[in-house]
């Protein structure tokens, strides 16, 4: 009999945007340094900030057991639960990635469990657009249930040919790219615009900084609530469609789609 230790609901993690994510220990992009979370190619990146606060939080993310047979079954043993909660709140949606990032193959695992108990895998990711990756970033295009969204930023941009090609030349419809900027501080180039599908804006205040600066609500994160209603901040992802846009329709000219309570 295994003496593994699982704690009920491990790698999930509860929050008020995408309702829950998937995460497995500390985000390959990070490190410690003198018991503080830093995130190099990250300026405030929010995940290290809030495990820097949050003392439970990080205790749990650097806690988590490592990837196994058991730690699978119990992850499928939660997954109802999980699909019931969500359901609830009227989404059928399960992030991938919002404390850390993609750590190897076994995470293909879980997020085709997820598929198979009838959720969608939103997967945003920054260590997919590393090339060593590509080879599990392969296993995952164009599979029915699967959106992923390829995370740069000014800091974060050595890897956006390669990312360009591997979408072009492996016909990748559900892949898209995001690029996190403050639009009032920095330059946010023709190039920005019309590379990625969504920006994600380090103000609070989200839609003062787009009308500032003229993003449209359809390229934007977070400026949608749950139920579909227009906000200014605190946005949720459970009406969004803006990271349903892959690149490929995006570059024909393709625009996203307004949540369905605001559509009609």
């Amino acid at each position: 009999m295994s003496t593994l230790k699982l704690d009920i609901m491990d790698y999930f993690f509860k929050n008020g945007k995408t309702g829950f994510s998937v995460d497995f220990g500390l985000c390959p992009l990070m490190k410690i340094v003198d018991k503080v979370v830093k995130s190099p190619v990250c300026k405030g990146c929010y995940a290290a900030t809030g495990m820097n606060v949050r003392s439970s939080l990080r205790k749990k993310i650097l806690g988590l057991p490592e990837q196994s047979k058991e730690t699978l079954e119990a992850f499928k043993a939660d997954l109802p639960i999980i699909k019931f909660m969500l359901e609830r709140e009227g989404t059928n949606r399960l992030r991938f990635y919002s404390w850390t990032d993609f750590k190897g193959p076994k995470d293909i695992e879980y997020i085709q469990a997820v598929l198979d108990i009838g959720l969608e895998a939103h997967i945003i990711s920054k260590t997919l657009t590393q090339p060593h990756n590509f080879k599990h970033l392969k296993k995952l295009v164009n599979k029915k249930g699967v959106f992923i969204s390829l995370s740069f930023n000014e800091d974060w941009m050595k890897f956006f040919p390669q990312v360009k090609d591997f979408i072009v030349s492996n016909k990748a419809h559900n892949i898209q790219l995001n690029y996190t900027i403050n639009p009032l501080t920095d330059e946010l180039t023709d190039f920005i615009r019309d590379t990625f599908q969504v920006k994600h804006l380090r103000n609070t205040n989200k839609r003062d900084a787009m009308e500032a600066v003229g993003l449209d609500e359809k390229e934007t994160c977070a400026v949608f609530g749950k139920d579909g209603s227009r906000v200014r901040k605190g946005g949720a992802c459970h009406a969004c469609k803006n990271c349903d846009l892959g690149f490929l329709a995006h570059q024909k000219g393709k625009k996203g789609k307004l949540p369905d309570s605001l559509a009609a």
